[in-house]
Order: structure tokens, then sequence, then C-alpha cells
């Protein structure tokens, strides 16, 4: 249904800036879904899917949150010991900044990865519709 509404809407959206595309989902797109019901799960049942796609994409999906998930802990242990260890060696000390600090960034390379396979699996989803 979610994707029918898109296609419904998909002239508009494109056209919007991000706030307007807010406003476009809150006002306008609700009218438009009551107008006729009936149209939009019609929309909603014609719209295919590759199975075997989403699956893989799930996967993938996954195996990368659960990456995450891990290298969080990781950092916040880091970042948990990094205080208390003050009195330690100054080279221990540069090797653990230098760990939570690869560890940042590689997180932050993750989301910007996640966030194009997200944007990429939006679009393969709008190019599988049919309405």
């Amino acid at each position: 249904v979610a994707l029918a509404l898109l296609g419904i809407g998909k002239e508009a959206l494109l056209s919007l800036d991000m706030e307007g595309m807010l406003k476009y989902f809150q006002k306008e797109l609700p009218l438009k879904a009551d107008a006729d019901p009936d149209a939009l799960m019609q929309a909603a049942y014609k719209i295919s899917y590759n199975t075997k796609k989403m699956k893989k994409m799930e996967k993938e999906y996954t195996v990368m949150k659960t990456k995450e998930q891990e290298e969080m802990i990781e950092l916040k242990y880091f970042q948990k010991e990094l205080p208390l260890k003050a009195d330690a060696d100054p080279d221990a000390l540069m090797q653990a900044a230098y760990k939570i600090s690869y560890n940042t960034k590689k997180m932050k390379k993750m989301e910007k990865e996640y966030t194009v396979m997200k944007n990429k699996e939006q679009e393969e989803m709008i190019e599988l519709k049919v309405i």
C-alpha cells in the first residue's frame, strides 16, 4: 500500500523539496487515498516484486546491521575504557583513541552505504510497481 501511495503522488513528490514532501505526506496524500480507497487497494495489488531480490537485500541488510551492532559494542567498550586508563601508557591510549576514531569513521561509512542501499531498494521497488 505504501508503494501504491508513492505511485499516486510520484509526480508531485519528485517536484517538491523535503519540507514540501512532508507537508504533502501529511495533508494532500491522505486526502487522495481517502477519496478513492478502492483504486488505492487495486494499485497496491498490482505491484509486483522479485522475491529473490527482496530476500537477498534483506540478508545483506541483516549482515550489515549485525556488523554495525558488533562495532557499536566494541566502540562503547573502548569509550568506557579510555577514561579509566588515564594513568596508563600513552602509546596504549593513542592506540585506543585511534581505534575509536577508526570505528567511528567505519560506522559513518556503513551508515552511508546503508542509506545508498536503502535508496537503491526504494528506486527498484518504484521501478517494479505497476499502477
